[in-house]
């Protein structure tokens, strides 16, 4: 199902179009945004609860987990290229569509990987509000994939004694 999620998000980036937008369109991207809250709430749920549930088959392959990991980051690049693709009216995009694919990828990936802003600038309150969204799950996904691989280090050892009694 996941793999299905990740394609459905590519195709219909490409299938769905601004200017014509059909009922079955909105439908499908309402559905993408049901898709990154579920993305949000898993990667959470997956790297600060595990432990406290006793339930350690979802990280058991951790090769599984990092590939994972990026396919739902590139997932969510997608689903939001979707919705900048549909919402071209909400920026200022100085001559430049956001209704082709590969521009409202540009936008999506600048914007989930950092907080800088290109040369499309949203314009309203709607536009304002999917771009720090996005910046901020960007963010979110980083921190908590570092940490959680930073907690799967291994603790290094202290040459102090009193350290090593006191952890006992």
């Amino acid at each position: 199902m996941l793999y299905n999620d990740a394609l459905i998000s590519i195709i219909l980036l490409k299938v769905c179009s601004a200017p014509a937008l059909q009922w079955w369109e909105l439908i499908c991207i309402v559905y993408g945004g049901f898709r990154v809250f579920e993305i949000i709430i898993y990667q959470i749920n997956l790297i600060l609860f595990y432990r406290y549930r006793g339930v350690l088959e979802n990280l058991a392959n951790y090769t599984r987990s990092i590939v994972h990991i990026i396919q739902n980051y590139a997932e969510t690049i997608f689903w939001f290229a979707l919705f900048y693709r549909n919402l071209e009216w909400a920026f200022d995009t100085k001559g430049i569509s956001l209704n082709h694919v590969f521009t409202s990828l540009k936008l999506s990936f600048s914007t989930m990987t950092n907080f800088t802003p290109t040369e499309i600038s949203p314009l309203g309150a709607l536009a304002n509000i999917f771009t720090f969204s996005q910046s901020v799950i960007g963010l979110t996904m980083t921190l908590l994939v570092l940490t959680w691989f930073i907690s799967l280090l291994p603790k290094p050892g202290t040459l102090d004694e009193r350290e090593e009694t006191d952890n006992i």
